[in-house]
């Protein structure tokens, strides 16, 4: 504050003085802090009208004391004095009450020499040193103004010494009155901004905590600005606190985020709190943002005021809290734990874990995996600065290689990669290593990959007119994929010709008929796999429903002119030619035929039917 320094500086530099300057403020606003730091440094560089030789001059030498809750004018001495003579407070037999008239009792009980010498030196104040007064508003009520106005007086007029007085006027108008009248030369404000003591306050935290504090600045300007809020203990409180939920998250998913969430949270939340506002308003802070836990607070709101009921003082809170903040509010986001913190100082860990979970659920729905935000990125690679081209390529590339990718995006990846190269983009040329990283990764791919029908039209497809290298070089990755697929389809077919024969097996009737006749696998070689003979031979084994359910699942399957049946059939054709083959000779050879054989006629039957269909 250049303005203050100045006002302070003249009135040091002006050699007789009967008068002191006050340094006026709101409480909270940093004034005490601002003095010690930063105006008590620029006072020790003046010299002052004190000599001890000659040509030797002391500088000037600030004292602060704080008038808070004095009582008596002996209590002003006394408090100077602790100032002074630190040795004071620590001595076993230091002074038992305030009032320096107490002095004299020392003498009386058996005191050293030495301790009579301290007693005596602390009298005496230098003639160099700037008395800080701070807290006059906060004086005991049982002690009147003019009283200690009277010792300040004294040491101005009387002892010619520097006095700064610090206080907060408007909390007693009437009392700075009077001060300004008969004490007062000069009145400077300090209203400070808090982007000039931002910088200064987090500087007592160290990185990487510090780091985040300069990214996060912002949120703290404009919560305090909205707010109209300067009180810098409610800062330092938010700094303090917010340190062990840094710990606590740093180095966690999505770390940057919560952080940043948490941060805004505590700021707006501490204020708020530290601005009066009772826990049962604050509570009522649950229903703001765009996470709200409860869907219809603004509909009972309504339907209240629609009835003519009054709303309490809480209801109406926070849609004034949403009013107030407006422009901010939708960055806010409630958290229980941290709000429980914040009024009783104990931090739940499990729970703030437990808040933790659920937001980093939330925050993936929102930007998708890590997967997607890649594939996002180098489709948009147009958009990239020169500095992320590199560091994106690197991930994708990893990510291509460990087959983190679905089977779908590796010729979308591959397609932008060739225009990349077509650029010339940094240099950066398709080399065989890359191809092979491809390759491996669709092999890995295609592991966790479902067959998908008609995969090839619905991959990126190059243009026919297009003869250069560069579509060669996509076909080589896309034609690899599209027999990744086909790879799928031939392991599903495993998988569930491998169902057929254990629900056979176990006589699971109504599953084996669900499982031949499912739409999902109409148009799919099931049966292509299966040896006919292990059919067959568990068939005969099998319940009158089992081989049933069988039959009707076949019919389910084969149907007159479905084109899915021409397609599957042109696999599975000799599978069931043989299996008819089989049943049709076993039931020839039967002389006593039962009812369990009847089942296995009706089966026959509906085998050659489906021998007889026309692809």
């Amino acid at each position: 504050m250049k303005e203050i320094e100045q006002i302070v500086t003249d009135y040091l530099f002006t050699e007789h003085t009967d008068f002191a300057i006050m340094i006026n403020g709101d409480w909270g606003c940093g004034k005490t802090y601002y003095i010690k730091k930063t105006l008590f440094e620029k006072i020790k560089s003046i010299d002052s009208y004190t000599k001890v030789k000659k040509n030797v001059t002391l500088k000037y030498n600030p004292l602060y004391v704080s008038l808070y809750g004095v009582s008596d004018v002996n209590d002003v001495l006394y408090k100077i004095q602790l100032e002074l003579n630190p040795w004071l407070k620590s001595k076993s037999w230091a002074i038992a009450r305030t009032g320096i008239n107490k002095f004299a009792s020392f003498f009386n009980v058996g005191a050293s020499k030495e301790d009579e010498k301290n007693i005596l030196s602390i009298f005496n104040i230098e003639k160099n040193r700037v008395l800080f007064f701070d807290d006059l508003e906060r004086i005991d009520k049982s002690i009147s103004l003019s009283s200690i106005l009277g010792q300040i007086n004294h040491f101005t007029e009387q002892d010619n010494l520097k006095v700064v007085i610090v206080c907060n006027s408007s909390k007693a108008e009437d009392i700075f009155n009077e001060i300004n009248e008969k004490t007062i030369r000069f009145s400077c404000e300090y209203n400070p901004q808090l982007e000039d003591l931002y910088e200064n306050l987090i500087s007592e935290y160290k990185s990487p905590y510090n780091d985040f504090l300069k990214e996060n600045k912002e949120t703290v300007i404009s919560v305090f600005g909205i707010a109209k809020y300067k009180n810098l203990r409610t800062l330092r409180f938010i700094l303090d606190v917010f340190q062990k939920i840094y710990n606590e998250i740093k180095g966690k998913e999505y770390d940057e985020d919560l952080l940043a969430r948490f941060f805004f949270f505590i700021t707006i939340y501490s204020v708020e709190y530290k601005n009066g506002n009772k826990r049962e308003k604050l509570d009522t802070l649950v229903n703001v943002g765009p996470y709200s836990k409860i869907f219809n607070f603004e509909i009972e709101n309504l339907m209240i005021a629609e009835k003519g009921e009054i709303k309490t003082d809480e209801t109406n809170y926070s849609q004034l809290f949403k009013e107030k903040y407006t422009k901010i509010v939708d960055s806010f986001n409630y958290s229980e734990e941290i709000a429980n913190y914040v009024q009783n100082g104990y931090l739940d860990k499990e729970k703030l874990n437990q808040e933790i979970t659920e937001i980093q659920i939330e925050i993936k729905k929102e930007k998708g995996t890590d997967e997607e935000v890649l594939l996002k990125k180098i489709k948009n690679w147009r958009e990239l600065s020169d500095n992320e081209f590199n560091p994106l390529l690197e991930k994708i590339l990893t990510k291509v290689d460990e087959g983190k990718f679905n089977l779908y995006s590796y010729p979308l990846v591959f397609a932008e990669l060739l225009q990349l190269e077509y650029f010339q983009v940094d240099n950066f040329e398709i080399t065989e290593q890359i191809i092979i990283k491809f390759k491996k990764g669709i092999d890995l791919a295609k592991t966790k990959h479902k067959y998908v029908p008609a995969f090839g039209y619905k991959i990126p497809m190059w243009s026919d007119r297009d003869t250069s290298e560069i579509r060669i070089k996509y076909e080589v990755i896309s034609q690899y994929t599209i027999e990744a697929n086909d790879y799928a389809l031939s392991k599903e077919n495993i998988e569930v010709s491998s169902l057929i024969i254990e629900y056979i097996k176990t006589n699971s009737h109504k599953e084996l008929q669900e499982l031949v006749s499912s739409p999902n696998h109409l148009g799919v070689p099931i049966f292509e796999s299966l040896k006919y003979q292990d059919v067959f031979n568990n068939l005969l084994k099998a319940t009158n429903e089992t081989i049933s359910a069988f039959n009707w699942g076949l019919y389910g399957r084969y149907t007159e002119g479905d084109p899915y049946t021409h397609k599957s059939f042109i696999h599975e054709k000799d599978f069931f030619c043989e299996l008819q083959k089989l049943i049709g000779e076993y039931i020839d050879k039967i002389k006593l035929r039962k009812i369990s054989t009847v089942h296995l006629i009706d089966l026959n039957k509906n085998l050659m039917r489906i021998k007889e269909l026309k692809v």
